[in-house]
């Protein structure tokens, strides 16, 4: 990790004090690049300037493990937390023979059966909820920020994950008991300012067969028009896809 951070030395952002024009742009500046040969996964990178991450990063993009850990990422996002091992096989299999071409990856993952099954695999993160909610009821009053506002207050705030990896994509990270109340609070604060007037029907457009005969009779039997919304959105076969 010390060599490789050694070779990405010199990669930054252009400062406004040497070019205002330019500032925030990608450049590499070659003083500020770590001098001499790096070792990096056993392989010797001389020194090339720019040319040497360029030459590092296209390595470790064919390497095997990069081809195995994004199909494992991809099939736990679209499949399951756990997915089927024959899934990340056939990924990583197209992975490694089209040299990295995520198309071609991505096509094949449409293409798999595990893909489509009809059971709920994945628990929504807040971003994907709140996204739900927004395609369900695309006339909801929001004010501009009001959905950044909803998704910090759901765990998620935009561009602020913990670490470079990024937001987990697991369920375990996103189902505890605060979370759900935060949801449950922001699915009745929807059906206060919704204009939905049957929330049956939206199950149905929204959820299709995915729509228990549980959830229906619930909603039926709701006392008012904004409570069986809230229990549609706050149900679980909303929070998962």
């Amino acid at each position: 990790m010390t060599a490789f951070a050694g070779v990405l030395t010199g990669w930054t952002v252009m400062p406004r004090r040497l070019d205002q024009e330019r500032a925030g742009t990608f450049t590499f500046i070659d003083r500020a690049h770590e001098p001499g040969a790096q070792i990096v996964l056993g392989k010797r990178y001389p020194e090339a300037g720019e040319d040497q991450p360029r030459a590092v990063l296209a390595d470790l993009a064919r390497h095997p493990s990069t081809a195995r850990h994004l199909s494992l990422k991809l099939a736990r996002h679209f499949i399951a937390d756990t997915p089927p091992a024959s899934a990340v096989d056939a990924l990583n299999r197209v992975f490694l023979e089209t040299d990295g071409d995520l198309l071609a990856v991505s096509r094949k993952l449409v293409a798999l059966d595990d893909a489509w099954r009809a059971e709920q695999q994945k628990f929504k993160p807040p971003e994907d909820y709140l996204v739900s909610v927004l395609r369900a009821i695309p006339d909801l009053p929001f004010q501009p920020r009001q959905p950044v506002r909803l998704l910090t207050l759901m765990g998620q705030r935009p561009y602020a994950a913990l670490s470079p990896a990024g937001w987990p994509d697991e369920q375990q990270h996103w189902v505890s008991p605060d979370g759900l109340m935060k949801r449950i609070e922001f699915a009745d604060l929807v059906a206060r300012t919704a204009r939905v007037r049957d929330a049956a029907a939206l199950a149905g457009e929204c959820l299709g067969s995915l729509a228990s005969p549980d959830l229906l009779r619930a909603i039926g039997r709701a006392e008012s028009r904004r409570q069986g919304l809230a229990l549609l959105l706050a149900s679980p076969e909303f929070m998962r896809r």
